[in-house]
């Protein structure tokens, strides 16, 4: 019995060696090999900056690019790849940038838009002139009037809104400080010039010359800049109020007004050096097309400023425009 479970074991050896031996693992010449290939790639991050300024230069930060194989695998070739499309003197345009892949030969792309943008015109002023005057009344009083001249420098309309000021000593003391100062006119072209003005009076009288440090609240202009036709223009002194201006407006514009309308007249010393601010605010509706009269006055200009004096002027009437952004 045992001798012949030695024999049914050895042939179950060779059975199995047998079997093994015929399905061997050896590579045939004869069988096929299969070769990997490139098919395609994708932009599977687009670059963080998409959107640019005429000028700047393009920035791929953020991108990644994958190349995809027959055999279904995949690697990162952000690094290796050719970008074309991009012009960044193309202002107002949107740019189909092409990304090309090429390995052993193969050569793939996908693509992705950026934009082109002009740059944001910035507002750009100066403050032309400043002063301060100061006197003391009749009645003992100290009033100080404060000019600042604005001139638009910039290629885009300016909105001038409330602004503030300090007044220093000749020795650079704080005197007073004050916000929301008038601005006139409210919108200022390329070119052109505005006023902070106030009158104001102060607690003491001051010594020597004041400073003013003008803080002018200015923004890019989001409301139209209107002008209405000023005719009949006449200036007289009156006994308490020093001069005043009298004359007509008209609504040259396609809209009827019933807001306020304001009227502003700059007065200038033969220098054309602003010296003083007449004003007239109206509040009777004015249909488009229609006119009417003002008069513009101010609440206490210096004894100096009279008709006399005034060499020139320059007239501002506009509907009163708020401008919140």
């Amino acid at each position: 019995m045992k001798s012949k479970k030695l024999w049914i074991s050895f042939l179950l050896f060779e059975m199995i060696s047998l079997f093994i031996t015929s399905c061997s693992f050896e590579k045939k010449d004869n069988m096929p090999i299969i070769l990997v290939t490139l098919s395609s790639i994708s932009v599977t991050s687009k670059p963080t900056k998409t959107s640019y300024i005429v000028g700047e230069e393009f920035d791929k930060s953020g991108m990644v690019v994958k190349a995809y194989y027959t055999d279904l695998t995949n690697k990162d070739v952000t690094d290796n790849v050719k970008i074309s499309g991009f012009d960044n003197t193309k202002k107002d345009s949107l740019q189909k940038i092409t990304v090309e892949y090429t390995e052993n030969g193969i050569t793939k792309t996908d693509y992705f838009y950026v934009s082109i943008k002009e740059p944001e015109p910035k507002i750009e002023y100066e403050i032309t002139y400043k002063n301060v005057e100061s006197w003391v009344n009749s009645i003992g009083t100290t009033w100080v009037q404060v000019i600042a001249e604005i001139k638009n420098t910039g290629t885009v309309p300016i909105y001038l809104s409330s602004s503030s000021y300090d007044l220093e000593d000749a020795n650079g003391q704080l005197i007073a400080s004050k916000q929301y100062i008038s601005t006139y006119p409210d919108v200022i072209k390329s070119g052109e010039k505005g006023y902070m003005y106030d009158e104001t009076t102060l607690e003491n009288s001051v010594q020597g010359n004041i400073n003013v440090i003008p803080r002018i609240n200015a923004k890019k202009a989001t409301v139209s800049c209107i002008r209405y036709d000023v005719s009949e223009i006449s200036i007289s002194d009156t006994t308490y109020n020093g001069p005043k201006m009298i004359g007509r407006i008209t609504n040259t514009t396609s809209k009827d007004e019933d807001g306020l309308i304001y009227v502003v007249g700059i007065l200038y010393d033969s220098n054309e050096k602003p010296i003083g601010v007449l004003l007239d605010i109206i509040t009777d509706d004015l249909a488009a097309g229609n006119r009417i009269g003002f008069t513009a006055t101010s609440l206490c200009l210096p004894n100096t400023v009279n008709s006399n004096t005034i060499n020139s002027y320059k007239i501002y009437a506009y509907p009163k425009q708020f401008q919140f952004n």
